[in-house]
């Protein structure tokens, strides 16, 4: 029983200048339900914002150790 179906997705991640950069998630998914397709595009924009977000805290603790000479195994997820 398919109870949705994941269509191609893309990250797309462009380089603005030496400190920023542009993250693109293109997602395409078919949840196959009787949820309307309004409420699952909401529900989902949620899960890539948040996604985005713990992302950025990951690089930014990342970053802060190769600075400070710590290994990457310090980095508490």
């Amino acid at each position: 029983m398919n109870r949705g179906v994941n269509g191609p997705t893309a990250y797309i991640i462009e380089n603005n200048d030496n400190t920023t950069c542009r993250f693109t998630w293109l997602l395409n998914v078919d949840l196959k339900g009787w949820l309307p397709q309004y409420l699952i595009n909401s529900s989902l924009a949620t899960v890539q914002l948040t996604l985005a977000e713990a992302l950025r805290n990951y690089l930014t603790k990342l970053i802060d150790l190769s600075s400070s000479g710590s290994s990457t195994g310090d980095i508490a997820t």
